[in-house]
């Protein structure tokens, strides 16, 4: 019996593959469970039409991101914390502090998955920083100052 899966399933297929299971186990499993449905000629149509909805989401999402990071590419960025006399921080910068840092200046959003700095930012200094994915990576920096009078002079 042909049915069209509804969800990822272990050892039978992905979302939207039409595939030919036992007869009992379409009708008492799958069906029953709601992880697929029968696969007449109006369902498949149907899936078709929202995998090429899909497909084209997916392509505008990988361009807003390209865009995301073109905009984010060479900037720098400035964070003024507190820190001892020897320029270590009292907390470290995580990529949680950067993704916001990168909101608040430069009004653009990013996850923190796709932002790797080289090190664990724990003193004052310039940072490059990557973001991006493994086969699109840019730079920016991130300039980590104190906000001791001594270092404002």
């Amino acid at each position: 019996m042909k049915v069209i899966l509804l969800k990822d399933i272990a050892k039978v297929g992905k979302k939207y593959e039409i595939k030919n299971v036992a007869r009992g186990y379409a009708r008492n499993f799958l069906i029953r469970r709601g992880e697929a449905i029968y696969a007449t000629g109006q369902e498949i149509v149907r899936i078709e039409r929202i995998q090429e909805e899909s497909k084209k989401k997916k392509i505008s999402d990988k361009e807003a991101f390209k865009e995301t990071l073109r905009r984010l590419e060479g900037k720098k960025i400035t964070l003024v914390v507190p820190a001892s006399e020897k320029g270590s921080l009292f907390a470290s910068i995580g990529k949680n502090d950067l993704a916001q840092l990168i909101k608040e200046q430069l009004s653009i959003l990013i996850e923190k998955e796709y932002i790797f700095p080289e090190s664990q930012i724990k003193k004052t200094g310039e940072y490059v920083i990557k973001a991006g994915i493994p086969k699109n990576l840019i730079q920016f920096t991130l300039i980590v100052k104190t906000n001791t009078a001594k270092e404002e002079k």
